[in-house]
C-alpha cells in the first residue's frame, strides 16, 4: 500500500479526523485544557489562588501539563508576581523542576521577568541552576534577550 492510500484510507475515520485536528490544534487551544487555578493564576486574580490552595493544599505541588509545570512555574512564567509571593508564603518549593528539568526561574527568565525573578532568589532560588540539557539560567535568560533579568542573576551570583 502507498501512503498515499494508507492516509485516504486512515483519515476516512472520524475518529482519526478528530484526533489529527485536536493534535493540530492543541498549540493554540491549551487554554480549554487549563484547571480553574491555572485560569486564576493566568489572570492574577491572587485571592483565588489563595481560596483554592487553602481548600487543596496539594495543589502546591502539583504538575500540571504536559511538561509538569507547578503553579510556581506557572506564575513566574506569566509575570504574576503576588500570585508568586503568595505561593512562596504558601510553602511552595522555589526550586521545583518541571521534566525538562526548568525551575521557576527559568520561567522567570525566559518571561523577561526580573521583579519575579528577584522574588525566587530571595527566597533560595539558585541562579545557577541547570536544566536536563545542561543550559543555565543565565544561558537562558541571555538567549532570550531579557538582560534585566542577567542583571538580577548576576546580583546574586549567577553566572
Amino acid at each position: 500500500m502507498n501512503i498515499d492510500a494508507f492516509s485516504r484510507r486512515s483519515f476516512h475515520s472520524s475518529r482519526v479526523r478528530l484526533a489529527a485536528i485536536m493534535l493540530l490544534t492543541l498549540p493554540w487551544s491549551t487554554s480549554a485544557f487549563c484547571s480553574q487555578i491555572e485560569k486564576a493564576i493566568k489572570k492574577g486574580d491572587v485571592d483565588q489562588v489563595k481560596a483554592m490552595v487553602e481548600a487543596d493544599p496539594g495543589l502546591i505541588s502539583k504538575k500540571f501539563g504536559l511538561l509538569g509545570d507547578t503553579l510556581l512555574s506557572i506564575a513566574a512564567e506569566d509575570c504574576k508576581i503576588e500570585v508568586v509571593k503568595l505561593l512562596l508564603d504558601e510553602h511552595a518549593e522555589v526550586d521545583s523542576r518541571d521534566h525538562l528539568g526548568l525551575t521557576p526561574l527559568f520561567d522567570a527568565a525566559g518571561s523577561g521577568c526580573a521583579d519575579v525573578a528577584q522574588v525566587l532568589l530571595v527566597h533560595g532560588a539558585n541562579p545557577n541552576a541547570k536544566n536536563k540539557s545542561g543550559e543555565t539560567v543565565m544561558w537562558w535568560a541571555n538567549n532570550s534577550k531579557h538582560t534585566n533579568v542577567a542583571d538580577v542573576l548576576r546580583l546574586f551570583g549567577g553566572k
